[in-house]
């Protein structure tokens, strides 16, 4: 990833400085290990996530050896932008995506960022509701069989 060029690439006196912080600091302060944690659990709850669940349906769709080769792909272009994503965090001394957005590509790619990020968490709240709607559908009609309100109705009221 070091030489994969665009605003990334680091002078050699910046490169010298870097290897005299730890590893996991932030200007010289070390991350508290509630945070490292913390940011963890964050990224491996989205990461395995539905896809997780979608993944074998996937493969069974695009083949075994073609489903392999994009997953690889996938995987390839994650590394890459994460690195990208740490190197420019760590040259513009900017902790944040959307500052980075903003620092690297402006104010209104900041505001599209933002407004993807809002889409994106909202989709998963209403995925989140559907899921535990489908899940407490069977309990409610066996808890309640001959209720007069419809199981949706109950379930509204839950929620």
């Amino acid at each position: 990833v070091e030489d994969y060029g665009l605003l990334l690439d680091t002078p050699s006196s910046e490169a010298e400085e870097d290897t005299n912080h730890d590893r996991d600091s932030v200007d010289g302060n070390n991350f508290a290990p509630s945070l490292f944690f913390g940011s963890m659990a964050n990224l491996c709850s989205a990461t395995l996530g539905a896809g997780v669940l979608s993944l074998p349906y996937a493969l069974y769709q695009s083949g075994l050896v073609f489903g392999l080769a994009l997953l690889g792909i996938a995987a390839w272009s994650s590394i890459i932008s994460i690195k990208f994503l740490v190197k420019a965090s760590s040259r513009y001394k900017i902790y944040t995506y959307e500052g980075l957005v903003d620092h690297v590509l402006g104010k209104k790619a900041k505001i599209a960022t933002e407004f993807c990020m809002i889409i994106f968490c909202v989709g998963c709240a209403v995925a989140y509701v559907i899921a535990i709607g489908d899940i407490l559908e069977p309990v409610l009609l066996e808890l309640f069989p001959k209720t007069t309100l419809s199981t949706h109705v109950v379930l509204i009221i839950i929620w």
